[in-house]
């Protein structure tokens, strides 16, 4: 038994005495292959965004009212397809209804009170224009008299004349004389008083023709006047109704809701509110915030990128292709927006959608590790020179 036994421990010697060998050459093989990948393959660096979110290439339309005010109705309803124009939240309008209601029972007033006075001006109208046509007639009418008046007063003068001539001779009675004297006297009286009623005529017809124009004027100026508060009545009626139309809440465009607010009838809502979104159809995108230290001068337009969705662990479900369509070139809010198209379909397994978050990986170089390494190690020279001045 003795024999064999020593043989083993030979056997486990000469064993023991290759073991460090074989070590020595796997350490010696590794640190051979980890040399030359880290100095000879280069590998990918990614810039990395803070945010990043899937989108539709049409700008979703927030729901916002413009006034406040209390809810009566609501039909917004998640993920509900909605037209263009139509009323999803009705606001409380009743005190806006009673004053539009008092108004145009006012402009309804006004128009009753207008229709006599215009019927009224009319009428006074058509009588200025008779009485001028009759006092234009009177007028000629005793014109024509004291013509008349005249022709027989000159006749009577030169009766009487004659009758003086005659009476000289003694062939006419101082009787006949008188008489004829006196008789032309009274036809130039008769036709003086004529002439006096030619300008009391045209007088009185001046005199009534002022009259009925004052009287028109008069009834023109109330016309006006209800004519203006009927006009400031009406742009009142228009802005209440503008007002009670902003109180309809409608669709900004066609589209789905894609986020909506919970109301409830009674509840107050304040100007400018967010009560929902409507997503319009279209292709997706995505959007993502960078840090400008990282994008800027090294993210450019064609570059690919992946998108890697929140809640979908992409060794389990992989990630999304891009491609990088346009860079930001301001900071807002330090952070840079960049826009990335879809440049393939992705992984049949993710629901794609508007709003789906993530983080956007670009890829903005390849380099050896070894350059990483440097790279890491002037950072930490250039940190510790900052620490050491603060500290001065």
């Amino acid at each position: 038994m003795s024999a064999p036994f020593h043989r083993s421990l030979r056997a486990l010697a000469a064993d023991g005495a290759r073991r460090p060998i074989q070590v020595l050459v796997v350490a010696v093989l590794l640190c051979g292959l980890w040399s030359a990948w880290f100095f000879l393959f280069r590998v990918s660096v990614y810039a990395v965004s803070s945010e990043a979110r899937v989108e539709v290439e049409v700008a979703t339309h927030p729901i916002e009212p413009v006034v406040e005010g209390r809810v009566v109705s609501s039909s917004l309803v998640l993920d509900r397809w909605v037209e263009a124009g139509e009323v999803l939240v009705v606001l409380d309008t009743r005190a806006l209804e009673i004053e539009l209601s008092a108004k145009r029972v006012r402009v309804e007033s006004i128009t009753a009170q207008l229709g006599p006075l215009d019927r009224e001006v009319e009428t006074n109208s058509r009588a200025l224009g008779e009485h001028g046509r009759v006092a234009r007639a009177q007028v000629a009418e005793a014109r024509a008299q004291h013509r008349g008046a005249m022709v027989l007063a000159d006749y009577a003068q030169s009766e009487a004349q004659r009758s003086a001539a005659l009476r000289e001779q003694a062939l006419v009675s101082a009787a006949d004389l008188a008489k004829m004297i006196s008789e032309g006297r009274l036809k130039r009286a008769s036709a003086d008083a004529l002439e006096v009623a030619v300008g009391r005529i045209d007088a009185e017809s001046r005199l009534k023709r002022s009259e009925i124009e004052a009287e028109i004027a008069k009834l023109s100026r109330e016309i006006e006047l209800l004519q203006g508060q009927k006009a400031q009545e009406l742009v009142a009626i228009e802005a209440l109704q503008h007002e009670i139309d902003l109180r309809s809440i409608r669709a900004p465009v066609s589209g789905k809701l894609g986020e909506v607010a919970v109301l409830r009838a009674g509840s107050v809502v304040a100007k400018g509110a967010r009560l929902g979104a409507v997503v319009p159809p279209g292709q997706l995108q995505v959007t993502a915030d960078f840090s400008p230290e990282v994008v800027l001068g090294r993210v450019r337009p064609g570059q690919a990128a992946r998108l890697r969705l929140a809640g979908f662990p992409w060794a389990e479900y992989g990630t999304l292709p891009l491609s990088v369509e346009s860079v930001g070139s301001e900071v807002r809010d330090g952070k840079v927006r960049v826009e990335l198209s879809i440049a393939g379909s992705g992984p049949p397994a993710i629901p794609m959608q508007h709003g789906l978050p993530g983080a956007v990986e670009v890829e903005v170089e390849r380099v050896l590790p070894a350059e990483l390494v440097l790279r890491a190690a002037g950072r930490m020279l250039e940190r510790g020179r900052a620490g050491d001045g603060a500290s001065r």
